[in-house]
């Protein structure tokens, strides 16, 4: 590999135009004054111009500038414990989802009810207790939240821990609510709610508050993790290529918004005095309810292929100029 002769070629004032193709002055045409290595070959890329290419082995200057002058580069704080922190972003996000995907089982008597005379064979004893055991996976891997890298501000650091401690309530109301509807045949709309003067009225109220407030927790929990997350995402080179959505908190926290609002429908629906809109209201806030829930299922499982990404990205190296620019 030869090396070019390091002359001094200081580059030209700023106002001073430099000659293109078209004949217009374009500041990119400016010389590199200082040391810039090429990506590919090593060759010294000093004097070249910016928009020219490495005279040993031809590849454009600007590659070699992607990959090493990378625009996030603030961002990019070193992490402490590269492997824990990988493991805990993994084990949270899926223990997270599996418990979640699970809930549906319960659910699932409640639809077919609904809609059929068929009876689903009852939820396993056990099936509350492996949705805990997740949970508290969950809960232990939040910690990795909690202070992953360097240059974290001590108030996301504090949101992180209320993140954690929030699991704690959410174990005890989804594992209430999971008993409850395993044992629980429900066969109208009016039924889900508590319809008035039913013997089960109360237990379902109950339940209706339970389910809001499993929402209300879950959306605090993602505004509590999020300003974490986003740092941790923002180191990824995926998210410069478009392969990692950042606002999949925001759509999940939306489609918890629209299920507490569904509940809160059919209640008003359900209890409402004799009306025509009650009817309208029940119907309403059941899709509501159904849709919410799913939407926020379906966002955690791509939350959960934008952790793995991020995962890998914390145990690999720095990003080659070729997955910076493609071959």
């Amino acid at each position: 590999m030869t090396d070019r002769p390091r002359e001094h070629n200081p580059a030209p004032p700023l106002d001073a135009p430099s000659a293109h193709t078209d004949g217009s002055p374009r500041a990119l045409d400016r010389e590199l004054s200082g040391s810039l290595p090429c990506a590919q070959c090593g060759y010294e890329l000093r004097g070249a111009s910016v928009l020219g290419v490495c005279p040993e082995c031809g590849t454009p200057v600007r590659v070699t500038i992607l990959a090493v002058v990378d625009p996030l580069a603030d961002e990019l704080q070193p992490i402490y414990h590269p492997r824990l922190v990988a493991l805990g972003l993994v084990a949270w996000v899926l223990s997270g989802m599996l418990a979640v995907l699970l809930s549906w089982r319960p659910a699932l008597g409640v639809l077919v009810g609904l809609w059929s005379d068929a009876r689903v064979p009852p939820v396993p004893p056990w099936w509350d207790d492996l949705i805990g055991a997740l949970l508290v996976i969950s809960l232990i891997s939040s910690v990795a939240f909690w202070r992953p890298q360097a240059g974290l501000r001590a108030w996301m650091t504090a949101l992180a821990v209320i993140a954690t401690l929030l699991h704690i309530p959410l174990i005890l109301l989804v594992s209430a609510e999971i008993d409850r509807a395993s044992t629980t045949q429900i066969r109208t709309l009016q039924e889900i709610w508590g319809a008035p003067g039913t013997s089960g009225q109360v237990a379902a109220i109950s339940s209706s508050v339970d389910r809001i407030l499993v929402a209300v927790i879950l959306v605090s929990l993602l505004a509590c993790i999020r300003p974490v997350a986003v740092a941790l995402i923002a180191r990824s080179l995926a998210i410069r290529l478009g392969r990692v959505d950042r606002q999949t908190v925001l759509a999940m926290t939306a489609a918890l918004f629209a299920a507490i609002l569904g509940d809160l429908l059919g209640l008003l629906g359900t209890h409402l005095s004799p009306h025509a809109s009650s009817d309208f209201l029940q119907h309403l806030g059941f899709v509501m309810l159904l849709g919410g829930a799913s939407l926020f299922s379906l966002g955690l499982i791509g939350a959960s292929i934008d952790f793995l990404r991020v995962a890998r990205t914390i145990l690999s190296p720095a990003p080659s100029a070729r997955q910076v620019m493609g071959e």
